[in-house]
């Protein structure tokens, strides 16, 4: 069973020896926003999600007038936290049933290089580092949507059958558009001249037409 705590707790850094009692000193590094299961999501978490969730409005919003554009991002950034629990729960469903993406996560960091220009993996790392992209959570970014979409295909793509009776039941209300009359279909003619003169021909060729056009 799921279990989603949305919250925000901070997370402390002591100062100093503990036993140096009042004169210790906390500093607040992290926050958690939520907790999902045994997952949480800290602030950093959803900030990086927004930063991206920004970037593909724009990618998708290029002809958009900056009201348009910033109306857009507002609208995404309602369910932004709610993404975030969402993508957490079926991360951990499909680590749950062994899902395994390490392949094709390579095979789309290529596509991702490709798409760039760019004539080497190590080229594309150095461009994400120059953008200030910490390369590891790119790639763990990357893994958890192929995770998602994997476990949604799996566990969603099982449920989806046709039943039989459900099928029965459409035939029989719609019997009437499957009837098609019986029909004969001509392929060729053939319409013989052998042991015929000139006349003989002409009046075959006449009758070939005649059936042609009849």
């Amino acid at each position: 069973m799921k279990t989603v705590k949305c919250l925000c707790v901070p997370v402390l850094l002591l100062g100093g020896a503990m036993g140096l009692g009042a004169q210790s000193k906390s500093v607040v590094i992290e926050e958690i926003v939520a907790r999902v299961n045994n997952e949480i999501i800290t602030t950093s978490d959803l900030a990086r999600s927004r930063a991206a969730m920004i970037e593909d409005v724009r990618a998708d919003c290029r002809n958009c007038s900056p009201t348009q554009l910033e109306n857009a991002i507002a609208e995404k950034e309602k369910t932004l936290l709610r993404d975030l629990i969402d993508q957490s729960l079926l991360v951990q469903r499909a680590k749950d049933v062994g899902l395994n993406v390490e392949t094709e996560l390579v095979r789309r960091m290529d596509q991702i290089r490709q798409q760039n220009n760019l004539e080497s993996m190590e080229r594309l790392e150095e461009e994400l580092r120059k953008h200030g992209i910490v390369i590891e959570e790119w790639k763990d970014n990357i893994r958890k949507g192929l995770l998602s979409q994997q476990i949604i295909q799996r566990e969603v793509g099982a449920r989806v059958q046709i039943d039989r009776e459900e099928m029965k039941k459409f035939y029989d209300e719609h019997k009437g558009e499957f009837h098609r009359p019986e029909q004969v279909a001509l392929r060729e003619m053939f319409v013989s001249t052998d042991g015929k003169d000139e006349a003989g021909i002409a009046e075959a060729e006449k009758k070939a037409r005649n059936l042609l056009e009849g």
